[in-house]
């Protein structure tokens, strides 16, 4: 059994986050705070509507990269699933609370369909053979252990996609990234990307 672990997932309520965050034309407010890479707009696009009344843009801002940063340090990508009407998880934060009453259903409809093309991206992904596959990690930390001459220490790598346009990925914290939808399927850049990483944990 290998020592180490590369997870890999799209969570929902990481999705709808980054919905809210486009929905009401929050890009430019929030920066590169709070552990929030420049992420690019999201894919499909969305459409910018006014905020809630009562809810100014810097409030949303400054409690949206509140509610960003409980991503658990545990679990890099999970947040806790909003739960309507009330949605007590953010009971703290009522501009996000708003965001939420507001915008809610349409954001889990548009998150839960990027998750559902993920998961058909992954099957389709372990079907492919050879480079068509994707990144292979196995031999990405074989050649690591190969070059230090020792098996690998234990590691957790956590690895988040998102809907976001074009091809990228982003370094949160050690152990945390960020990449775009489809991003590991582009094996060169994967590999060239997650190399240095990797033989910084191996």
């Amino acid at each position: 059994m290998e020592s180490w672990q590369v997870r890999i997932d799209m969570p929902q309520p990481l999705v709808l986050t980054l919905y809210l965050h486009e929905v009401v034309g929050l890009r430019g407010l929030t920066g590169d705070r709070q552990g929030f890479p420049p992420l690019p707009p999201l894919s499909p696009s969305v459409r910018v509507q006014a905020l809630p009344a009562g809810v100014d843009a810097q409030s949303a801002a400054e409690q949206w990269a509140q509610w960003w940063a409980r991503r658990r340090l545990d679990l890099p990508g999970q947040l806790p699933f909003p739960h309507p009407p009330d949605f007590p998880e953010v009971q703290d934060l009522p501009a996000v609370q708003a965001l939420l009453r507001q915008h809610f259903t349409a954001g889990i409809a548009y998150s839960g369909a990027a998750c559902t093309e993920h998961a058909q991206r992954s099957v389709a992904a372990l079907r492919q053979r050879g480079r068509d596959r994707g990144i292979d990690w196995q031999l990405l930390v074989r050649r690591q252990e190969e070059q230090l001459g020792r098996r690998a220490a234990p590691f957790v790598l956590w690895v988040t996609e998102v809907p976001v346009e074009g091809t990228g990925a982003w370094l949160v914290a050690d152990g945390d990234v960020i990449v775009s939808a489809g991003f590991l399927q582009d094996r060169v850049a994967a590999e060239a990307f997650f190399e240095p990483l990797v033989r910084a944990v191996v």
